[in-house]
């Protein structure tokens, strides 16, 4: 008997034990972890006031898993004191001591290293005044703060003041430290002291090269001999980069190994390192002609130079750090400078060459300054310095893969008046981090930060029978507000952690009775990351507030490992859970799989998906036509959801301010800036091309919306939204937590939480149909955002998501072929578009006319097929409307979702059969036909909003039962007892300007509270009637009917007494109407123009004469009345120009004509008397 968990199944309800056996035996196939994700959670924080004018800190980590930092404090008489404060690794201080030099003046502390028995050591300069004339200090404490020696070093044999450095201590626990000291004629010289372990100096060394000024960056060890490191001038304007050796036992000069830069002036040595061989690096920079390069040299154990190596990026690149690991890896860190921008970078030398192996920029929009590097227990880097972000700097941990370089996670925690000195300490992968900050009055203070690492695998599990994946052992739960802890929810700074942090310990055992699970022992994961109680409203695209639902109590919980692989059944357990009261829905997290199949030079002659060009005249969205209206406007901004872009590529270069066409964005798999992200795969990149690929620049290929780069108009704005994983063998998938993250963060705009889209490109599909993404959906269409998806290319009925959700919310994008038509198995590849599911249409989607961009270099293209290229002809045709129908334009309103599905519809060009039909929707879309039938002045789009003329209510009785299939806003899915069915009716009048007609009109959802269809059983899904439309020139009125539920009791007595989905009260419905200006009476014709179709006579009584001399090859004729309903239509034959109709049976009023030709739809009025 297979078991469903790894507990006993005695525990479980009846119904999951059988079905975890059913499922188990069947269905499930299992493969290996594809991935897995660091989230870096916030676990504490504690700030120290120092009030110092001198802001110095330096930290160590000890052996006990504590860290002790040293740093100045401002005392009561007014002088900076020593502060060394240690804290365990809960936060909690385990001491505090200030301690003050002999003279009562300033001290500040240089360095400070622990041992392994807990003992710390602090180098410190001490009895300073007006930052002069300092002594040297060290102060040795133990593991509870007992100070067992505190020295002070007064400078003699001539100097006068001294600079500590460097302070490190051998295996015999003896002490060296070296410090740059002053002579009187203000000459600099290096001395180097041993102490042993009581703190007794043993001697003193000085290096005086040449009555010049020597400077020490740091000591290492080699053998019997301390090496001092540092640079040395040999002239009044040069400089060397020294290494000498002293004997450990008596301080005695061993020898040196000097390197002459010749014409260079040499700015610092920052920082040195010695590898398991003992060869020792020096890291410091050169100044020459005006710009700073950083050097790196290698000392081998003979102190013989190996090589140098010359590291420049920009005008001025400073050096901050170097981490050498073994075996053999050296890494420096640093920052790079020019007049626009300022990059942190971190490089990887090759130990035995010096070459460089790779580098990595901090890619942004924001500058970056770094601090340093330090690595984990498993090599991999973290590269730490401060950013600016939102005119405010903030504390950046970067982390990098140290082989490649790739960067894994990007973590910034933002701090109030952050300045300076910022540090990072590593245990295993848990960090601490340490960071300065000064106050407007100059007030300074110490904050030390734990991240503590959760590390959350994706392990693939497939239900073949019903095209289902999933993510082992993992439950995507939405809990209701009342279940949950408020404090981690309140910062985007705690993502991850124990579920007990997170979930009321009441319902996690009702969790724990419910499943028979330990549910105690789970980690959860935040799935909407950034997202706070906080950004509970957001402003739309329309400049309205949308109040948010409260997507941030949705949490990734990872249930405890079992025994067995795959041994939960997850959709049983969600099921199961879903029936307590402190849960909306729980489901696993299901996955999705990127559309595509395997597989402005070339504009003419490879995007026939655009223009029309033999042998495919028919196959194009007649875009050349589109772009003598609109190219696309850079306020437009586009997502693509998929593998992230890669902006580098040539054709995303414009001339434009930021020089690029793709502006920002997201990986949602790294955690880090689009910038920043490493495409493995071309599908992002080549979506993004489609739609946005700079245009006009006579480069590659032509992008939908690319604007128009020679005449310097810039198209729209891409956004890298990079949500899919690598799979294997050779497979990308995206889970259901990172799309839905990502497709929210994409739409809201609220308390400078999220980017505030216009539309949203989704090339990718899953059979699941997951409440996490639908409800993240209902969002996007909330906020007037467009939301494209791609049908798939399994060629059947069977639904898809997210293309398949509700209709008002998705544009259904299937694929055409060569011809124009629907893309079947005969036509190019052996593959064919799914049809049915809500299609909205087609457009563009086999190899032969769709060409793009390719990720392999900079200047790399291909051909690229499935629904995948489709959606992004969509989405582009969209950004086109977009731009041109747009309050930036003087429109009165920008357009949702509906309105332009509602005009791609309706412009469309028929194919397969008559009218709608379930493989091509309503036709191939047609770009510049759509933008005709909403163009001013002629036509535009107006919206309305609420203000029925008058509403009713009829009411069912209270016994009716009710079941939801799925859950609605905070309200789990289920059976109800007791319900009352309340029908709603909203009445509408709209009367635009007199010179204006109605000409359509049409309801937004996503904009509206609508309510549910008269049924007993309900999936949730929005749903209305629109009834009693009447057009009758400037006005229109038509009445809206939906159904409201009250909810009694659930039908186990449990009560529930709400409305699903809102009261009668709350319905509210938004429309929007397609005004015609009036111009030549009742003709329809834009001024100084023959209008290519005319009728008459017209009014007509009978019969009336259509003419359509000038159209490129008509095909078909549709008469239509005023309330939109189809009256006749025809087909137009080859040749034929002229058309007679009878209109003797039809009603008095208005109706249009629309011809379609090969480029457009042509719309002619005429009233029937």
């Amino acid at each position: 008997m297979s078991k469903l968990i790894d507990y006993q199944t005695k525990n479980l309800p009846m119904k999951l034990q059988i079905r975890g056996v059913l499922t188990l035996s069947f269905v499930f196939i299992s493969t290996c972890i594809y991935s897995q994700t660091t989230y870096y959670s916030k676990e504490w924080s504690s700030s120290t006031n120092n009030n110092s004018p001198l802001n110095y800190t330096t930290s160590v980590k000890s052996s006990d898993n504590s860290f002790v930092t040293a740093t100045s404090i401002l005392s009561f008489t007014g002088n900076s004191d020593l502060r060394i404060k240690k804290m365990n690794a809960d936060g909690q201080p385990v001491f505090d001591q200030i301690l003050d030099g002999s003279g009562n003046l300033d001290d500040y502390p240089a360095k400070v290293i622990a041992d392994g028995a807990n003992n710390v050591y602090v180098l410190s300069a001490k009895n300073g005044s007006n930052f002069q004339n300092f002594d040297i200090g060290v102060t040795k404490l133990d593991g509870t703060g007992t100070i067992d020696f505190d020295i002070e070093l007064s400078t003699s044999n001539g100097y006068n003041s001294a600079i500590p450095v460097d302070l490190a201590i051998s295996d015999s626990g003896n002490l060296y430290l070296v410090a740059s000291v002053i002579d009187t004629n203000g000459f600099s010289d290096i001395a180097l002291y041993k102490f042993n372990s009581s703190g007794s100096m043993q001697w003193v060394s000085y290096y005086d090269y040449n009555n010049l000024n020597d400077a020490p960056s740091g000591i290492t060890f080699l053998n019997g001999f301390v090496i001092v490191s540092g640079v040395s001038q040999t002239t009044s304007s040069a400089w060397d980069y020294v290494s000498a050796g002293y004997s450990r036992s008596t301080g005695n000069f061993y020898s040196e190994e000097r390197t002459s830069n010749t014409g260079i002036v040499i700015s610092s040595a920052v920082d040195v390192a010695q590898d398991a061989d003992g060869n020792t690096y020096i890291l410091g920079s050169s100044d020459s002609l005006g710009s700073q390069k950083i050097k790196l040299l290698k000392i081998d154990t003979s102190l013989s130079l190996q090589w140098i190596s010359t590291i420049s990026y920009r005008t001025k690149n400073e050096p901050t750090a170097i981490e050498v690991s073994n075996p053999g890896n050296v890494y420096i860190s640093g920052t790079c400078i020019n007049t626009s921008d300022t990059d942190m970078v971190l490089v990887k030398i090759d130990p035995t060459t010096g070459a460089t192996q790779w580098e990595s920029f901090y890619e942004g929009d924001q500058d970056s300054k770094s601090y340093g590097i330090v690595a984990n227990y498993n090599g991999d880097l973290f590269h730490y310095g401060i950013k600016t972000q939102n005119n405010s700097l903030s504390r950046m941990l970067l982390k990098y893969n140290a082989v490649n370089g790739e960067m894994l996670s990007e973590t910034s925690l933002e701090e109030e008046n952050l300045s300076a000195n910022i540090e990072v300490l590593n245990e295993d992968d848990t960090l601490y981090i340490i960071s300065l900050q000064t106050d407007t009055s100059g007030n300074s203070s110490i904050t030390s930060t734990k991240l503590v690492p959760y590390v959350k695998e994706y392990v693939t599990y497939a239900d073949t029978a019903n095209n289902l994946y999933w993510n082992e052992n993992e439950l995507i739960i939405r809990f209701d507000t009342s279940a949950l802890i408020g404090t981690p929810f309140l910062t985007s700074e705690v993502e991850a952690g124990s579920i007990a942090d997170f979930v009321k310990a009441s319902v996690i055992q009702e969790m724990t009775n419910k499943t028979g699970i330990p549910i105690n022992e789970s980690r959860v994961f935040k799935v909407f990351r950034k997202l706070t109680p906080a950004d509970s409203v957001s402003t739309s695209r329309l400049g309205n507030p949308v109040k948010l639902p409260t997507l941030w109590a949705t949490l990734s919980v990872m249930l405890p490992e079992p025994e067995a692989r795959n041994a939960y059944d997850l959709m049983a357990l969600g099921d199961s859970l879903t029936h307590l009261s402190g849960i909306v829905y729980a489901e696993p997290n299901y996955f999705s799989f990127l559309e595509s199949l395997p597989n402005d030079p070339q504009l003419l002659t490879q995007q026939a998906s655009l223009v029309p060009y033999s042998p495919y005249l028919n196959a194009n969205i007649n875009v050349s036509d589109a772009w003598n209206i609109e190219t696309g406007e850079n306020y437009v901004k586009v997502g693509v959801f998929d593998k992230p872009v890669y902006y580098q590529h040539e054709d995303f270069s414009n001339s434009s301010a930021s020089g690029n066409a793709v502006k920002g964005g997201w990986d949602y798999v790294h955690g880090i800036s689009a910038f920043n992200a490493s495409p493995s795969f071309y599908h992002g990149t080549s979506v993004a091309g489609i739609i946005g690929a700079v245009s006009n620049n006579n480069t590659g290929i032509a992008g939908i919306a690319g604007g128009d780069d020679y005449n310097g108009h810039e198209g729209v704005a891409i956004y890298s939204s990079g949500v899919s994983r690598n799979g294997y063998p050779n497979t990308y998938y995206i889970s259901d937590e990172d799309i839905a993250n990502a497709m929210v963060e994409g739409a809201v705009e609220a308390n400078g939480y999220g980017y505030g889209m216009h539309i949203q490109n989704h090339s990718y599909s899953t059979g699941s149909k997951s409440q996490l993404v639908k409800n993240a959906t209902r969002v996007v269409a909330s906020q007037a955002c467009i939301f494209v998806a791609s049908r798939g290319n399994h060629g059947s009925t069977t639904k898809v998501y997210p293309a398949c959700f509700e209709d008002f919310a998705v544009l259904n994008t299937g694929a055409s072929n060569s011809n124009g038509e629907y893309k079947n198995k005969t036509n190019s590849n052996d593959w064919a578009s799914a049809y049915g599911g809500d299609l909205d249409f087609i457009a563009p989607g086999v190899a032969n006319i769709v060409r793009t961009l390719d990720i392999d270099n900079t200047s790399d293209y291909r051909d690229f097929y499935g629904t995948s290229a489709a959606a992004p002809h969509v989405s582009g045709a969209a950004a086109l409307l977009y731009s041109m129908h747009h309050i930036n334009k003087g429109y009165s309103n920008n357009l949702t979702g509906e309105d332009i599905e509602h005009i791609l519809q309706e412009n469309a060009m028929d194919k397969n059969i008559l009218g709608y039909d379930d493989k091509t929707g309503y036709g191939l879309i047609n770009a510049y036909a759509s933008l005709m039938a909403v163009k001013m002045p002629q036509y535009q789009v107006r919206h309305f909003h609420g203000s029925p003329v008058s509403t009713s209510t009829t009411v069912t009785p209270y016994t009716m039962t009710y079941e939801l299939t799925e859950p609605t806003n905070d309200l789990s899915k289920g059976t109800f007892i007791q319900c009352t069915q309340k029908k709603v009716i909203h009445n509408f009048q709209v009367t635009l300007p007199s010179n204006e007609l109605v000409k359509d009109l049409w309801i937004r959802v996503g904009q509206s509270n609508i309510g549910f269809p008269a049924a007993t059983t309900h999936n949730a899904d929005y749903a209305y009637t629109l009834n009693n439309v009447a057009i009758n020139g400037n006005t229109a009125t038509f009445s809206v009917e939906t159904y409201v539920y009250y909810l009694f009791a659930r039908n186990n007595y449990d009560p529930v007494l709400e409305w699903a989905p809102f009261a009668a009260e709350d319905i509210d419905i938004a429309y929007s109407v397609l005004a015609e200006s009036i111009y030549g009476g009742s003709e329809d014709h834009t001024p100084g123009k023959t209008h290519p179709v005319n009728v008459f006579p017209n009014p007509a009584h009978d019969a009336l004469t259509v003419t359509f001399t000038h159209l490129n090859a008509p095909y078909r004729l549709e008469v239509w009345n005023s309330v939109g309903a189809l009256v006749t239509a025809r087909s137009i034959l080859p040749g034929e120009s002229t058309m007679q109709l009878y209109t003797h049976y039809m009603t008095t009023g208005y109706y249009f004509i629309k011809i379609y030709s090969q480029d457009a739809i042509h719309t002619k009025k005429f009233i029937k008397q």
